[in-house]
């Protein structure tokens, strides 16, 4: 009996310690399934151009993996015109698109010249990648890719266009329902209204594109996640937030005037005062919380002078 109760006792404790983990756990729910599955895809893709290596394309994979690994477009675009035909000239074209993709992003609402050349080029890569493409993978990508390229470039249709071939060739695929997902939002009037405020933005003196589309009222394009109000700003030497205990109190603290002081006369305030603070060398001490220490260092200025 005794055994049994311990056994039970044991079990008891490991799910109650097993259930507190998986409380832990459950905010980075989706960061840990991400790091799975992209740690699966590495190897598959790993395993997929090492025999890609072995074969004829080896110095095309060669030439791909070296310009990727340096972020190069001019060099990724080089191998996609000198390996043609070859599969690894659609990855390098596909790959150079995504990156003109993101330079295009990233001046969206700064400077509407360079973002709108940035979405150009991408389409123009995406568009050699199909034309490469002979697998589905690369297809299904690049087909995604040309369609943000478009939504970059406000040819909303034209990117509606390319989401339905996703769905349409490769239904029940992983990339057919990010497409039906990011077509579901395109058709909806508010991402419209988005998309029209955001070609007329002008940059200079006015609210953010984002900040100025909530204020009319319509959908949060970004579902409701708000950037930080302020940037963070280091705490300084002398800043009365810091815990007195972190930052050197010499000469930093400004230290009620006189007038400001309570009666010097009062039992209270010579009360709960050490030797320290009556000699005047309580400013060296950490700061407390208590108000005693600062009307004894006062009654005892007011004693010397």
């Amino acid at each position: 009996m005794k055994t049994a109760r311990r056994h039970e006792l044991q079990e008891n404790e490991l799910a109650g310690w097993l259930e507190e983990k998986l409380k832990a756990l459950k905010p980075h729910t989706n960061l840990i399934i991400g790091g799975i599955l992209l740690f699966f895809v590495a190897i598959l893709g790993f395993s997929y151009l090492s025999g890609m290596n072995q074969g004829k394309g080896a110095p095309g994979w060669q030439a791909y993996f070296i310009a990727a690994m340096d972020r190069d477009i001019q060099k990724l675009e080089s191998v996609g015109e000198e390996f043609k035909g070859e599969p690894a000239a659609g990855w390098a074209w596909q790959s150079a698109g995504d990156m003109h993709l993101s330079s295009g992003a990233l001046y969206l609402g700064r400077d509407e010249a360079k973002s709108t050349l940035e979405y150009r080029e991408a389409q123009t890569a995406y568009e050699n990648a199909l034309a490469s493409a002979k697998d589905d993978m690369l297809r299904q990508r690049a087909y995604l890719g040309l369609a943000q390229a478009y939504s970059g470039l406000d040819d909303i249709d034209s990117a509606i266009e390319q989401y339905e071939t996703v769905i349409k060739n490769w239904p029940g695929s992983a990339m057919a329902t990010l497409a039906q997902e990011r077509l579901d939002f395109l058709k909806k009037p508010s991402t419209r209204e988005f998309q029209k405020w955001l070609a007329e933005y002008k940059p200079s003196g006015a609210p953010s594109p984002l900040d100025a589309f909530r204020n009319l009222g319509g959908e949060d394009p970004l579902g409701g996640m708000q950037p930080p109000d302020t940037p963070f700003v280091p705490a300084q030497e002398g800043d009365l937030n810091v815990p007195s205990a972190e930052i050197e109190m010499d000469s930093q603290l400004n230290l009620p005037s006189d007038t400001d002081s309570p009666d010097t006369d009062s039992p209270d305030a010579n009360s709960g005062t050490s030797d320290t603070d009556a000699s005047g060398g309580g400013l060296n001490a950490p700061v407390t919380t208590e108000s005693n220490d600062s009307s004894a260092d006062t009654t005892s200025t007011s004693g010397d002078e």
